[in-house]
């Protein structure tokens, strides 16, 4: 199975869940086993930390796990690096919940568009998997850099952050970090 992106040694790979049987919850869950079986073997299973994140059984690799209405995404990183990454549609609601997850500086920043309201988001959500702390506050706990660009840091929980990727994908966004 070949990677549709890879970001300093971390491969992404993506599969629509937006065709086939089932709820859409049932072809997500059936997707990322398909790739994780594709990629590591039939007998390959996820499993969860005391945290809720995936983690691969009796192997040395990273996972995150990410899925939007359209697309499943998982992100290897076969050194074992803590990684996040999530995948989302750019869409209204979003203006919603920005005052809740953003600060008044990321709102400058993020606010003024669709599109830059899910790149916010899903840096956000890949900081808050990655740092591996359950209970974040995304508003206060996680802050983005005014400008979201590989090689600049999310800090979340209080550690540094590196961002691989953050932009567009198709119709969606997506953003990926690795912990520093």
């Amino acid at each position: 199975m070949e990677a549709d992106f890879v970001f300093d040694g971390v491969e992404v790979y993506l599969a629509s869940v937006e065709a086939g049987a089932g709820s859409r919850q049932e072809r997500e869950r059936a997707a990322v086993g398909a790739m994780v079986r594709g990629l590591f073997g039939d007998g390959a299973a996820i499993a969860h930390d005391a945290s809720g994140a995936p983690r691969l059984e009796g192997r040395p690799e990273s996972i995150s796990v990410s899925h939007s209405r359209r697309t499943a995404a998982i992100a290897v990183d076969r050194l074992g690096r803590a990684i996040g990454i999530d995948i989302e549609e750019a869409r209204a609601q979003l203006h919603r919940v920005a005052a809740r997850v953003l600060s008044a500086e990321e709102l400058a920043a993020y606010g003024g568009s669709d599109e830059t309201l899910a790149m916010a988001w899903t840096l956000k959500e890949a900081a808050y998997k990655c740092a591996g702390e359950a209970g974040l506050d995304f508003r206060r706990d996680i802050s983005l850099p005014s400008v979201a660009q590989p090689g600049n840091t999310v800090i979340a929980g209080g550690k540094a952050l590196e961002i691989l990727h953050c932009g567009a994908v198709g119709n969606e966004f997506m953003a990926l970090v690795c912990r520093l």
